[in-house]
C-alpha cells in the first residue's frame, strides 16, 4: 500500500519584495521585506521588525524541495496574516492585496501540480472587496475561454438568487 498524500492547506507566503507605502510614508504599520541576503528577510510592519523569514516563503524550488522531504503531494498557499492589511485604508490595502495575490498567482503558475492559490480582498469594504472576487472571476473565466457576456451574466446569477449550476449552464452557452 502506498502512502497517503498529504495536502497542506494552511501555507502562508510572503513575496520577496512588496510594494512601497502608497502614500510616501504616511503608513506607520506599511509592511515590508528588507532581505539580509537571497536567502534571508525580515517582514517589517512600518519600521518594527515583525519577523524572521527565509526564501521558502517566496522560492518555489525550496518550497517544492521542503514538500518531497515531508511528504507532501500540494500546499494551499495564502498571504501570511499581517498581509492582509484589514487596518489600512481601503486604497492601500487593495493595492497590496493584489500584489500579493499576484505573487501567489505566480508561485501557482510555476507549479500549478503542486500548489492551489487564496488570496485576499479589502474586507473593510465589502463592496470593493465584491468589485475584487467579480473582476478576478471575470478575468480567470475569460483566460479559459469564456466571453465577458457570459461572465457577467453568470456573475449576476451567482451574487443574486442564482445557483452555481445554473450560473456554469450560462457559461457554457457564452464560451468562445
Amino acid at each position: 500500500m502506498s502512502k497517503p498524500r498529504l495536502i497542506d492547506v494552511h501555507s502562508h507566503i510572503v513575496p520577496r519584495t512588496l510594494p512601497a507605502d502608497p502614500t510616501g510614508g504616511g503608513i506607520d504599520k506599511w509592511p515590508c521585506v528588507q532581505c539580509q541576503s537571497l536567502t534571508a528577510a525580515t517582514v517589517l510592519m512600518g519600521i518594527k521588525p515583525f519577523r524572521e523569514i527565509d526564501e521558502r516563503s517566496w522560492d518555489v524550488d525550496r518550497r517544492v524541495a521542503d514538500m518531497d522531504r515531508d511528504e507532501v503531494a500540494a500546499q494551499v498557499l495564502s498571504p501570511m496574516p499581517e498581509l492582509l492589511s484589514y487596518w489600512l485604508d481601503v486604497g492601500p490595502a487593495t493595492e497590496l492585496a493584489r500584489y500579493v495575490n499576484g505573487a501567489i498567482a505566480a508561485m501557482v503558475a510555476e507549479r500549478p501540480d503542486r500548489f492551489y492559490g487564496l488570496g485576499s480582498v479589502p474586507l473593510q469594504d465589502p463592496e470593493k472587496a465584491a468589485e475584487e472576487l467579480r473582476a478576478d472571476f471575470e478575468k480567470r473565466l475569460k483566460a479559459l475561454g469564456y466571453s465577458p457576456l457570459g461572465t457577467a451574466h453568470a456573475f449576476s446569477l451567482l451574487s443574486g438568487s442564482g445557483t452555481v449550476a445554473e450560473a456554469l449552464k450560462v457559461l457554457e452557452r457564452y464560451r468562445s
